[in-house]
């Protein structure tokens, strides 16, 4: 019993990441196939077993004494918003998160990217093979007409671009410094092709975005440096998630300038008017049903409450501020994406899927650093 102990007190870490990536691993699962044609059977109960792994490695990690304080606040925020309209989303994403400390976020961005890039294939495939999701989907996409796009076995068309947006910029995260010019050029001919199949121009902005960013870095980095750009992000994330709102309080019509860009968003600022109302939104949610939008702040307010949205902005302000001080360029990137695809597309990057979301997974291995001064690197594990 003694040599067991002292055995697994040996190998205590090892373990501990072990049931962090199995746990991450079901995530993934999860995600893939939610992006599919295909139905997960208990999904809810596998879900359940990936938190209750995160928990594990909670048990097996070492915090400070700040950093448990910020996990009791963080663990009060989360089971009133469970209490509160029965949901598990904000809890699972607590969890997942406090669980990463000493997990390097490269070693997870390379498992992720190589996983995702493999599914991603997979769902294509088995379309073409007639044995997955349908290629092709004929529909009123919301611009007035019946348009066809190319859905290749995912279960809508915007999350086509939306994977591809996720697998590039995890990609060129991790892979920036094997770069060559000619690969950009493929990348942004692939971009325009995709787009042609799917005609999702959020998409085709963000995956541009990062491609063009990508290369900036690689041949100029010392624009890493460049504060000015941090705080254009941050202002960034404040019009993308203050235009909602304000659009929800005042509307749309007299105002040209958001007439016009609700057109150029087919309708989203608009719809916002139809279905939300200021007097719906409470703290914490109120669980009511709701027509879903696709600008995914007001979801995350009208569904989790003023509470979780300010927490969630309150994070990517930290994230920015943590980048700018650690040069982290590509993490802006991938992070200033999914701020403004987050306005565009809700239903990709504020779901049940907690890794669709940059901002969550930015956060592994990082969140413990946010609040230090100076510059801390994410995680005491070598990259691998």
């Amino acid at each position: 019993m003694k040599t067991i102990v002292e055995r697994f007190q040996q190998n205590k870490n090892k373990i501990a990441n072990a049931i962090f990536y199995a746990a991450l691993l079901i995530e993934l699962f999860i995600m893939m196939f939610g992006h599919s044609a295909f139905e997960i059977p208990y999904r809810g109960r596998i879900t359940h077993v990936a938190f209750v792994l995160f928990g594990c490695k909670v048990l097996l990690t070492r915090y400070t004494k700040k950093e448990w304080v910020v996990i009791i606040l963080l663990g009060v925020v989360g089971v009133i918003s469970y209490l509160a309209i029965d949901d598990e989303w904000v809890i699972r994403i607590i969890m997942m998160v406090i669980a990463s400390k000493d997990i390097s976020l490269k070693n997870v961005a390379k498992y992720v990217f190589w996983i995702s890039l493999a599914g991603t294939v997979c769902i294509m495939l088995l379309s073409f093979a007639g044995i997955g999701g349908q290629l092709v989907d004929m529909r009123d996409y919301g611009r007035g007409e019946i348009e066809t796009r190319w859905c290749l076995g995912f279960s809508h068309a915007n999350n086509v671009h939306g994977t591809i947006w996720y697998v590039v910029s995890l990609g060129l995260f991790v892979y920036l410094q094997k770069t060559k010019w000619y690969h950009y050029l493929v990348l942004t001919i692939g971009n325009i092709g995709i787009y042609m199949l799917t005609l999702s121009r959020g998409g085709l902005i963000v995956v541009q975005l990062v491609i063009i960013a990508a290369l900036i870095y690689r041949y100029y980095p010392k624009i890493a440096e460049w504060q000015w750009i941090y705080y254009a992000g941050a202002l960034t994330t404040i019009v993308c998630s203050g235009l909602g709102i304000y659009a929800v309080a005042f509307g749309v019509y007299g105002n040209k300038w958001l007439e016009r860009l609700s057109t150029l968003l087919t309708g989203r600022l608009e719809m916002l008017t139809w279905w939300e109302s200021l007097e719906y939104w409470t703290l914490f949610g109120d669980g009511r049903d709701r027509k879903p939008t696709d600008v995914g702040y007001i979801t995350l307010v009208a569904e989790y409450g003023y509470v979780i949205l300010a927490l969630y902005l309150l994070c990517i302000f930290l994230l920015i501020r943590y980048e700018y001080r650690n040069k982290k360029w590509m993490e802006f990137v991938l992070l200033m994406t999914c701020v403004f695809y987050t306005f565009m597309e809700s239903t990709y990057t504020i779901n049940v899927y907690l890794l669709c979301n940059f901002t969550f997974l930015l956060l592994i291995g990082t969140w413990n650093h946010l609040l230090m001064k100076g510059r801390h690197d994410e995680s005491v594990q070598p990259e691998i």
